[in-house]
């Protein structure tokens, strides 16, 4: 089984942020699915150890910047690595289709 992503509360701004693992694949997706569910404010999603990025988690990824956009809160992924972003590029997503950014004044930034 695969280890779940690892989570780590913060102060900065941004609230929680969870380390993304090297292989995201199917065997991934459910404990990714898992942690995003538990997520109740603002995230950041560390894509910076990531070598490989499968549809399954994509579709987690999407759903959670859908959720994230429901609830008016945030969603960003940081430090993506050069895999990470060939992979979604293969898959047809941008960074962009997953984020929900909001402004300093909390109000929902549209995406360009």
């Amino acid at each position: 089984m695969t280890e779940p992503p690892e989570r780590h509360a913060t102060d900065a701004p941004g609230g929680e942020v969870i380390l993304l693992m090297p292989k995201m694949d199917l065997t991934y997706a459910p404990s990714l699915r898992d942690r995003l569910v538990d997520v109740t404010g603002d995230c950041t999603l560390d894509a910076s150890a990531v070598e490989v990025v499968t549809s399954p988690v994509l579709q987690v990824l999407m759903a959670a910047g859908d959720r994230a956009r429901a609830r008016g809160s945030r969603l960003a992924i940081r430090n993506p690595s050069q895999a990470f972003i060939a992979c979604l590029t293969i898959l047809g997503v941008t960074i962009a289709r997953i984020e929900h950014e909001l402004d300093s004044s909390n109000t929902e930034v549209e995406a360009a």
